[in-house]
């Protein structure tokens, strides 16, 4: 018996078990119907697909928890689109190593649930996840590509909880509640959103948004807009806004905040971000006079801001220990003005303003690349956070002996009487 028989007579026998609802691994090869697969896999099961070929089919189910994974050393290609995956509190689905040429549409209506684990995709089309109702999704992504727009959305007790970590949005998110619709705790971690993020709420919507965003790149910036009745809870910590290897960003916004009419309640911290190359760097803006100031907690601590215009309609909240480059609050809490010395990736550069300015009380364990925080970027025995998402790194020894004896070669050539003779 050959290994191609083999594999078709153990699919087979798997096949026949789940007849009997157990739980199993089918292995799907090339020529193999992966629809069929899906269809007659029970709970629990997981379809492990040992291919490199183009599959047409839609990844859908509903009352089931299916696993679909490209086995090591495959790429497979979905022709179709992740769609439905609805039911039960059960009903889910893990998904990795997968290259889908269309996109996401995950949303229901009334008590359903879903909850998917998105590990190493590659989405061709737009991603959506919403509904109406009772409807409650929770979705893991991690090292995907989304080359389409990303829309979270829902409205009448829909609840979105998600976890986001190294993952590269192509085109904008939107993520938009209405009516006691919840996102819960959604944390976005060292994702890179060339697009620009928006988050709102929409009319007197009652509704809850709690985000946290560590170690991003917001090439396009972040927008937060609360509308009435509207609760709004976010932290942001050690993010990269805009490209300084770009002028597309001159009528942008880095951050904006804007609020409804009456009753919003934001609670917002921003620590060590850098937001460079917008025409405006931050703008908060509020509705009118009916905006009740005790129902906003805003603070920004040891930001580095190089901008067109830094601040805008800031008239409330709190900013200090930070470099403002245009000079605005310059002199108080702590902030200061002036031009820094930045790399390519708003990384500080030997020499900048800015290297330990900042306030250690809110120091965090590491910086946007991952190295440690509060070191003694100026050499004078006192370890001080810097501002910024970066944390100055001091050349080591070996380092700046290597740039002297360098320095010291190049003299004592220019100065040979070989290198002067040649001269005259």
């Amino acid at each position: 018996m050959n290994t191609r028989e083999l594999i078709v007579l153990t699919s087979l026998c798997i096949l026949s078990t789940n007849a009997f609802g157990a739980a199993t691994t089918i292995i799907i090869s090339d020529g193999d119907d992966l629809a069929g697969a899906i269809a007659s896999a029970s709970h629990g099961s997981t379809i492990e697909i040992h291919s490199n070929d183009t599959f047409v089919t839609d990844l859908s189910w509903s009352h089931k928890y299916l696993t679909i994974e490209a086995a090591e050393g495959y790429r497979p290609t979905i022709q179709g689109s992740i769609i439905g995956i609805k039911g039960s509190n059960r009903t889910g689905a893990a998904l990795t190593g997968l290259n889908v040429t269309g996109g996401i549409s995950v949303d229901s209506t009334g008590t359903t649930y879903s909850t998917l684990r998105l590990t190493d995709l590659t989405i061709g089309g737009n991603a959506g996840f919403g509904g109406t109702g009772e409807f409650r999704i929770d979705v893991d992504s991690r090292n995907c590509q989304y080359n389409g727009t990303t829309i979270i959305s829902g409205t009448s007790d829909f609840s979105f909880g998600g976890y986001f970590e190294g993952n590269t949005f192509a085109d904008d998110i939107l993520m938009s509640t209405l009516t006691d619709a919840r996102i819960r705790n959604t944390k976005f971690y060292e994702n890179d959103f060339q697009g620009r993020v928006i988050s709102q709420s929409i009319g007197p919507d009652r509704s809850l948004r709690q985000y946290t965003f560590d170690r991003n790149w917001f090439q396009r910036g972040l927008e937060l807009v609360s509308g009435t009745y509207s609760t709004l809870e976010f932290t942001a910590t050690n993010n990269l806004f805009g490209r300084l290897d770009s002028d597309t960003l001159g009528n942008e916004t880095g951050f904006e905040l804007r609020t409804g009419q009456t009753q919003v309640t934001v609670d917002g911290e921003f620590v060590n971000n850098t937001i460079v190359g917008f025409a405006t760097g931050i703008d908060v803006t509020l509705y009118e006079s009916s905006y009740s100031p005790d129902k906003l907690s805003l603070s920004f601590v040891n930001m580095l801001l190089d901008n067109m215009d830094d601040i805008k309609n800031f008239d409330i909240g709190t900013i200090y220990s930070s470099l403002i480059s245009d000079g605005t609050f310059a002199g108080t809490n702590g902030n200061f003005g002036g031009q820094p010395i930045l790399g390519l990736n708003g990384r500080l550069l030997t020499g900048s303003i800015g290297i330990d300015r900042g306030n250690n009380a809110v120091a965090s364990d590491f910086d946007f690349a991952g190295n440690p925080r509060v070191l003694d970027g100026d050499l004078d025995g006192i370890p001080v956070i810097d501002v910024g998402a970066f944390e100055y790194m001091v050349p080591e020894p070996a380092s700046i002996w290597c740039a002297l004896a360098g320095c010291l070669l190049t003299m004592r050539w220019l100065a040979s009487p070989n290198r002067l003779r040649q001269a005259k």
